[in-house]
Parts: structure tokens; C-alpha cells; sequence
């Protein structure tokens, strides 16, 4: 996420340029205006407001990191304990394929 936040940074810098400007977007003035922003601010202007990003970034990323991790386990082990019961039942079971299906991965978040 941070990489990739990074790597667009100067496009961004562009789109939100353009956002308060009363300039009409075209495309094919992006390199023209990254040139103009790295002789009159130098290079590292186009990633001017990144950081303010990352800090907003790295949080989001973390968490949603750990949601998604809780999630699936708690609905693996809700899997293997289905497999358990009905093993006790009948322990002639076949043993399940492991994994979520994609509405159980939709919401454990991947």
C-alpha cells in the first residue's frame, strides 16, 4: 500500500493540481506540468503531500491486515470444527477442502 502510494504520488500531485485550478485536464500536459513542477520546485515536489499520505496509509493498512487475518481464522475454525462434529457422527467423513469460499473471503476482506 505505502509502495504503491509512493509510486503514484506524482500523478496525484497533478490530479489535486488540476482539482483547484480552473485548467481544463488534458492527458497529454501531464509530462509538460511534471517538468514545470521539477524546474520550479525541484524533483522532490512531486511527491510534496506524500507523506501526509502514508501516515494515513500505514494505519488503515495495519488494520485492515489484522481484520482480514481475524476473520479468516475465525472462519477456518468454524470449517474444522463443522468437520469435527460431523466426523464424531460418522468418522467415515471425508475430509473437507480447507479454504473460504469467495462470500467468506468478500468478507473476511481479501
Amino acid at each position: 500500500g505505502m509502495i504503491a502510494k509512493s509510486v503514484v504520488a506524482p500523478f496525484d500531485r497533478i490530479k489535486i493540481l488540476y482539482q483547484v485550478s480552473s485548467a481544463q485536464f488534458h492527458i497529454w500536459r501531464i509530462p509538460a506540468i511534471a517538468k514545470n513542477i521539477v524546474q520550479r520546485e525541484g524533483l522532490t515536489a512531486l511527491w510534496k503531500g506524500n507523506t501526509a499520505t502514508l501516515i494515513r496509509v500505514f494505519p488503515y493498512s495495519g488494520i485492515q491486515f489484522m481484520v482480514f487475518d481475524r476473520c479468516k481464522t475465525f472462519l477456518l475454525r468454524e470449517q474444522e470444527l463443522e468437520y469435527m462434529k460431523a466426523r464424531a457422527i460418522n468418522p467415515q467423513t471425508p475430509k473437507p477442502r480447507w479454504g473460504l469460499s469467495p462470500l467468506e473471503s468478500l468478507f473476511a476482506g481479501m
